[in-house]
C-alpha cells in the first residue's frame, strides 16, 4: 500500500506541473477528481477509487498527455486487481495499450493488448477481444509488418463474426484489402 501512496504523491506532483498548460476548466475538473481520490482513499472505497483513477487517465488521453494517462491507468489497474475485477483490469490493459501505441512503444502496446485479449477471451467478450486484435494489427502496421497486421485483422474479423457485428466485419475486410495493397 505504501507503493500506491508514494506513486499517488508522485503523480499528483507531476500532474500539478502539467496542469499549468491545461485550460482552466480541465484544471478544475482534475482538481475535483484528485479531491475525490483522497476522499475515496480515506473511506476505503476501492471501487470508486479505481473508477476515478480511470476517469483521470481518460482525461489525460483527451489532452494527449499519454504518459500521465499511463500512470493513472496503472493506479486503476492496481486497484482493480485488489478488487479481483477482471473486466476493469482488461479495460485498463486495453487503454494502456492504446496509450503506448500513441507513444509508439510498440512492444508495450502489443503486450498490454495481449493481456487484455486474454481476459476478454476468459470473460467471453468477443467484441472487446476483436478491438484488441485490431489494436495489435495497427501496431504491426506502424512497424511496417503487414503480414502480422493482416493476421491480427483476420483474428479480429473472426471475433466480430461470432458477435454478428457486420459493420466491424466490413471494416476488417476493407482493412485487409488496404494492407494487401500497400
Amino acid at each position: 500500500m505504501k507503493y500506491v501512496w508514494l506513486l499517488f504523491v508522485f503523480l499528483e506532483a507531476g500532474l500539478m506541473q502539467a496542469q499549468t498548460q491545461a485550460p482552466l476548466s480541465d484544471s478544475l475538473a482534475l482538481q475535483e477528481k484528485l479531491q475525490a481520490v483522497e476522499q475515496y482513499q480515506q473511506a476505503g472505497n476501492k471501487k470508486a477509487l479505481s473508477e476515478t483513477y480511470y476517469e483521470i487517465a481518460d482525461g489525460q488521453v483527451q489532452q494527449k498527455e499519454y504518459q500521465h494517462a499511463l500512470e493513472y491507468y496503472m493506479l486503476a489497474l492496481i486497484t482493480y486487481r485488489e478488487l479481483n475485477d477482471l473486466s476493469g483490469r482488461a479495460m485498463c490493459f486495453q487503454s494502456m495499450a492504446d496509450a503506448h501505441r500513441e507513444l509508439k512503444h510498440h512492444a508495450e502496446a502489443i503486450r498490454y493488448y495481449n493481456d487484455a485479449l486474454d481476459i476478454y477471451e476468459e470473460l467471453g467478450s468477443r467484441d472487446h477481444a476483436g478491438e484488441c486484435s485490431l489494436g495489435i494489427s495497427f501496431v504491426y502496421e506502424m512497424k511496417k509488418n503487414n503480414k502480422e497486421a493482416i493476421a491480427y485483422t483476420r483474428k479480429a474479423q473472426n471475433y466480430f463474426f461470432f458477435t454478428q457485428n457486420s459493420e466491424k466485419i466490413r471494416q476488417c475486410k476493407e482493412r485487409i484489402k488496404m494492407l494487401k495493397g500497400s
